[in-house]
């Protein structure tokens, strides 16, 4: 009975031994260590990027709630007027829409720029305020920045 629980305890070393040998060759072979330690390069180094990306949001006081949308309005040397005989209504956009608008703000708008953005294709865009005369504004929203 001894010697049989012996060989059964000798045979569960050895298959472990075994495996944690073959584990390793296997880790060696298909480069798993390496990806597991780029990885850990990779998740710092975005850590870093997020940090300073907070850094900049908290510069530009920047938040979800920092656009207001609005269709029927137009904007003349940075004063705000709106048309007499239509009502203004709420426009909302998506997260990813919103995204967009930020990344626009971030690059950097000219004192004399506008964004707006077409109703139907959600298309964005930059114009002059000399062109903004010219547009649809049925079609076309400018977006007012608070």
């Amino acid at each position: 009975m001894d010697s049989t629980l012996s060989i059964i305890l000798i045979t569960i070393v050895i298959v472990f031994v075994v495996f944690l040998i073959l584990r390793e060759v296997n880790c060696w072979y298909w480069k798993i260590n390496e990806r597991v330690n780029l990885q850990y390069k990779e998740v710092d180094g975005l850590s870093q990027i997020l940090k300073e990306l907070k850094k900049l949001n908290q510069g530009l006081n920047v938040n979800d709630d920092f656009l207001e949308f609005h269709s029927n309005e137009n904007v003349v040397a940075g004063e705000n007027y709106k048309n007499d005989n239509q009502d203004i209504d709420e426009f909302s956009l998506s997260n990813n829409e919103k995204k967009r608008v930020r990344e626009y703000i971030k690059s950097g708008l000219n004192p004399n720029e506008k964004l707006v953005i077409n109703r139907y294709s959600r298309e964005i865009k930059k114009i002059n305020m000399k062109d903004l005369d010219n547009i649809n504004k049925k079609e076309w929203i400018v977006i007012k920045i608070k």
